[in-house]
């Protein structure tokens, strides 16, 4: 079976200090499964957080190698809109979705 692709969205509003490395070792957990599924991107939504904290956390993403996009919402708009906004620039076949302020597994 060949590999399938899938976007990840990640809306943001008000993630912790840190949060690029939290992000790091979840995305490491996940590209080393032997799933069958390939992560294509992480789409970061910033859904309306004016501190300028994604700046170093997606340089450090991009210096690791996943494919960054990003969404910004100019005003917090919700998760259920961070998460449409992600979806509309995803191009994989397959999306997945996590939260970076309340994080889970």
């Amino acid at each position: 079976m060949p590999d399938q692709q899938f976007d990840m969205i990640i809306p943001c509003f008000r993630p912790r200090p840190g949060w690029e490395n939290e992000l790091l070792v979840g995305l490491k957990e996940l590209t080393s499964a032997e799933s069958g599924l390939r992560l294509k991107a992480v789409i970061l939504v910033n859904d309306g957080n004016p501190i300028k904290l994604f700046e170093t956390g997606l340089q450090k993403l991009d210096d690791q190698g996943f494919e960054v996009m990003r969404v910004d919402h100019q005003e917090n708009q919700g998760k259920g809109a961070a998460v449409r906004s992600g979806a509309k620039m995803s191009t994989a076949p397959y999306m997945i979705y996590t939260d970076m302020d309340i994080p889970y597994k």
